[in-house]
């Protein structure tokens, strides 16, 4: 395996360790932070709404029918000194609406420091009762004049004492309103302080993080197209390497082909043929080397023509083995890859079922394709003994071997991966009475 690319004087794994890291606390420390800063609200907006506005309103409404009560008080009066009753009826309804709105205010819940202005209120409350009991017996009495200057003084002194109180109530409700927003003011300023501040830390670990990723990525650039670069040396030099005595071998039988025995020349004439072919899976695997594993998207192969070809030269081998090849009827169809690279995935596959046929009475391998809308399968069928039980499209790995047959295991990856860089895809499946069925599937020219 190989190691991180390193950046300045730690490793690359440690910095985006550590940038994720940071990146989590501070979003797990700004969640904190806003939940904590939450709570700190909540009681204060809690009493804001269940206790300053909802008493305020209430002493507010005591204070507005405790003026209907006098003003009820005064127009009995009038009414009375005109000979009309119906004053006792809407003074006794405006007392029992004052009496009302007060209940609903002591019901509230009070601030702690509000003990004596309550006490106070309760006094003015009482007098003013006192008042308006005393003005019923003295028009009982029928002295209405008297009555006339008791709401005009005492009833109205009662009435403002208690209007008095009322107001210094809700002036000190008031203040604990403000006090309210104050501190919930403050502490909303103080969070989004904090949450500013976690917030440019987070940017900042997440900055640092991606400059570390543009940084390896660009590392990793020049290292692939250094890697390229010597792959298109090896290349060069191993296609150098290889063609060097096919040629020399192309050469022989080019001379026996005209010694004058016909056998020696068709032996050889399928000899320079075969060798033509290894030549083009050369030269097509050194352009695809070439390309950093790019392939050529004008490429294009004719199926029929070079798998036709192709069997030519690996019946041979199957005949050898007793085995019988067989190629399908193929329709017209071009595939989109090189000639070499087709052929080259074929081989393999034929060379494959061949190699692991085993002892078997029926001894075939057939070849077939399919053209499809915008693909063509290709498929080769074998009768061989299958794949073990639980052994599936992990063939494709390089070095993966079913058996102890000499070989590195090299040939279904090498298929894999070309298959892959074209565009196609591969797979296997066994085969109902006993084989196995590997295929793959290329993009139509």
């Amino acid at each position: 395996m190989g190691r991180w690319p390193r950046t300045g004087r730690f490793p690359v794994a440690m910095i985006l360790v550590g940038a994720m890291v940071a990146t989590a606390v501070a979003l797990a420390a700004l969640v904190v932070y806003d939940e904590v800063s939450l709570a700190r609200i909540r009681p204060e907006t809690q009493r804001l709404l269940t206790q300053g506005l909802p008493r305020i309103r209430a002493i507010t409404e005591a204070r507005a029918a405790l003026r209907k009560v006098e003003g009820a008080a005064n127009e009995r009066i009038e009414l009375l000194l005109e000979g009309n009753p119906d004053g006792l009826v809407a003074t006794a309804t405006a007392r029992r609406a004052f009496a009302t709105k007060l209940d609903t205010f002591r019901r509230l819940p009070a601030y702690p420091d509000e003990g004596s202005a309550l006490a106070k209120i309760d006094l003015a409350v009482r007098a003013f009762e006192s008042q308006i009991d005393g003005l019923a017996a003295t028009l009982l009495s029928g002295n209405l004049k008297a009555a006339a200057r008791r709401v005009r003084r005492q009833l109205r002194s009662a009435t403002d004492q208690v209007d008095a109180e009322l107001s210094n109530l809700i002036q000190m409700d008031a203040a604990h309103v403000v006090a309210h927003a104050a501190r919930i003011d403050s502490v909303e300023r103080i969070a989004t302080r904090g949450a500013l501040l976690l917030g440019v830390v987070d940017f900042l670990v997440t900055l640092i993080g991606g400059v570390t990723v543009v940084v390896v990525f660009w590392r990793h650039e020049r290292f692939v197209q250094a890697r390229q670069d010597e792959l298109e040396f090896f290349s060069a030099r191993v296609a150098h390497d290889v063609v060097s005595p096919m040629q020399a071998a192309f050469l022989a039988l080019k001379r026996a082909k005209s010694c004058g025995d016909a056998q020696v020349e068709t032996m050889a004439e399928k000899g320079i043929a075969a060798l033509g072919r290894s030549r083009q899976v050369v030269d097509d695997l050194f352009q695809f080397a070439r390309a950093g594993a790019q392939p050529d998207r004008t490429a294009r192969a004719d199926v029929g023509a070079t798998l036709g070809a192709l069997l030519e030269e690996l019946r041979p081998q199957a005949e050898a083995e007793r085995i019988e090849l067989s190629l399908e009827t193929i329709p017209p169809c071009e595939v989109a890859c090189p000639a070499g690279v087709l052929g080259l995935c074929v081989a393999n596959l034929v060379h494959n079922a061949i190699k692991y046929m085993g002892v078997r009475d029926l001894r075939r391998v057939a070849i077939g394709v399919r053209v499809q809308a915008r693909t063509v399968a290709i498929r080769v069928d074998d009768t061989g003994p299958g794949l073990p039980d639980g052994i599936g499209d992990e063939i494709f790995q390089p070095y993966w071997r079913a058996s102890k047959l000499p070989g590195l295991g090299l040939g279904l990856a090498t298929v894999q991966r070309l298959v892959t860089a074209y565009g196609g895809r591969v797979g296997v499946s066994p085969r109902a009475g006993g084989g196995v069925r590997v295929w793959f599937e290329l993009p139509r020219a």
